[in-house]
């Protein structure tokens, strides 16, 4: 199971960067709707916001107790829904 992100770019067909923080697999990856950080939850709990201009971690969330499951952003706010 990877513990790295990859965004690949389809027009090239390449890994254009790859970030790394979760100690175990990746199960679910969301983008924010205007496309400039991605999230991903992880079977370490572990839920990370990664800035893709930056390419790095803004910021991780420790509070779930088991693997996450699922991500959505609310569509009109700043609020992020996560599931176990």
């Amino acid at each position: 199971m990877d513990t790295n992100l990859k965004i690949w770019d389809i027009r090239k067909k390449g890994c254009i960067h790859t970030y790394k923080g979760h100690t175990q697999g990746i199960s679910t990856i969301k983008f924010t709707p205007d496309g400039r950080w991605v999230v991903s939850g992880g079977f370490d709990n572990v839920l990370k916001v990664w800035d893709l201009t930056a390419g790095k971690l803004l910021h991780d969330f420790k509070f779930h107790e088991r693997h996450i499951r699922s991500i959505d952003f609310h569509p009109l706010e700043f609020l992020l829904a996560t599931g176990e």
